[in-house]
């Protein structure tokens, strides 16, 4: 495994030979990850989704993202190709496939569609993930529960069974392997898909072999992980170490308050919420159980003297969620597209969202919170989990709180960021310079 650092940033590509990238994903909001990609000088864009043939919950947020997110132009579905690859590859012409999840079916046979084209495959984290697989809720215990979760589960494997084999029988045939080797490979993906995720058999390694040319990602432990858990499938893979996609959002961000002396202003403090909550939660009484919890923090925050909290929502969440969860109190909801109300911010708050992430680059305060009402993740990466912050229990009564956490509220909150954007990593700048690399040799 070879690990590179990367932080001198690239130059410019030409207008006229811009290069075309091909997002491939399962999840229509997958491209509010990589829409800067879009704004990006010398890249062609392109973000192709399967959500159109995704079933049961997954079908039904595809309906609201549908019609919340308007879509541009540039984003298009599986099916706009007759959900073929050869017809997409034909069409899109990309110099190189990029995924951000290693971890989707949709997204490994996109990689090996690049693979037999001779297209460059690329890797960058769509998020920060919880490597630590043991703190996932396992399988359940008893018989009944056991036949009711294969029940609930079986539309989700007809979806696989038809996405695989359908990927499968479109390769040429010199480039399938053998039969045996794909129906291991299945089965592995039925049977223990946790594992075929995360910690592949050595069956599915070998189908998904030497998938990628590069992986770009926020820290070398993430690169030793995928050389220790998916072994074939990283085989022959160079990482290198930037930023995550959230980064290079605020490099830009960073960039744009630079030049319009956004920076000279000094905003009211405001404590801004980065939402991060599981689909567990995506009910009426979940909704009901966060608007509780956020009236409290907003009850703490303003006590410490912030003038309001702001909402980010997590882009997984449903719009009617949003709305009952933050209206109940009138809550302020951000839903730009830019991280500007993010950089102002006096205090960032959330459980372990990556674009906390970007509060640790920019120095800023950080509080964390927890609550038994409401499934949310302690803090399980770094450097978040040794970065200095305020952790509060929200199932506490508000004037515990306040007497608890007042007097370290009030001292992060004159605290300030003056973090330079050229100190901030941006991975699309480091796979740009890759192509033209490859390009120039």
């Amino acid at each position: 495994m070879h690990v590179d650092h990367m932080t001198r940033p690239p130059e410019r590509s030409a207008a006229g030979n811009p290069i075309r990238i091909l997002v491939f994903d399962c999840w229509l909001p997958g491209f509010l990850y990589v829409r800067h990609l879009a704004d990006t000088e010398g890249v062609s864009l392109t973000f192709v989704h399967n959500s159109e043939r995704q079933l049961g919950t997954p079908a039904r947020e595809y309906k609201d993202f549908k019609e919340r997110l308007s879509p541009p132009d540039w984003v298009k579905d599986f099916g706009d190709y007759d959900h073929r690859f050869a017809t997409l590859f034909d069409t899109e012409k990309p110099d190189v496939v990029l995924v951000t999840s290693m971890h989707y079916l949709e997204c490994r046979s996109a990689l090996l569609f690049a693979a037999d084209r001779g297209v460059m495959r690329a890797f960058i984290p769509h998020g920060i993930f919880l490597l630590d697989r043991s703190k996932v809720i396992g399988s359940p215990k008893s018989v009944l529960d056991r036949v009711k979760r294969l029940l609930e589960k079986l539309p989700r494997a007809v979806y696989y069974g038809r996405f695989f084999w359908s990927a499968h029988f479109q390769r040429e045939r010199d480039q399938r392997g053998s039969f045996l080797a794909a129906f291991s490979c299945f089965l592995d993906l039925l049977s223990n898909y946790s594992n075929w995720q995360w910690a592949p058999s050595p069956q599915a390694q070998r189908y998904y072999a030497r998938l990628l040319d590069i992986g770009i990602v926020y820290d070398a432990q993430l690169a030793k992980y995928y050389s220790q858990n998916l072994g074939a499938i990283v085989d022959g893979t160079e990482f290198k170490v930037s930023g995550t996609l959230d980064s290079g959002k605020l490099r830009r961000a960073l960039s744009v308050a630079r030049k319009s002396g956004a920076s000279a202003r000094v905003p009211p403090k405001v404590a801004y919420y980065v939402s991060s909550p599981y689909p567990e939660d995506f009910s009426a009484s979940g909704a009901r159980a966060l608007a509780d919890l956020l009236m409290k923090l907003q009850s703490l925050v303003q006590a410490a003297g912030c003038e309001r909290l702001i909402y980010r929502p997590h882009p997984g969440e449903p719009s009617w969620f949003v709305d009952a969860a933050c209206q109940q109190h009138g809550i302020e909801c951000d839903m730009s597209r830019d991280l500007s109300g993010f950089i102002s911010a006096s205090l960032v708050c959330g459980t372990s969202s990556s674009l906390l992430y970007n509060a640790i680059i920019l120095s800023k305060p950080i509080l964390t919170v927890s609550s038994e009402k409401f499934k949310m993740d302690a803090p399980y990466y770094e450097p978040l989990i040794s970065y200095p912050r305020i952790a509060v229990d929200l199932d506490r009564a508000v004037d515990e709180l306040i007497e608890e956490n007042g007097e370290a509220l009030v001292s992060a909150l004159r605290r300030s960021s003056t973090t330079p954007e050229s100190a901030v990593s941006d991975p699309v700048e480091v796979l740009l310079e890759t192509v033209r690399s490859e390009r120039a040799s």
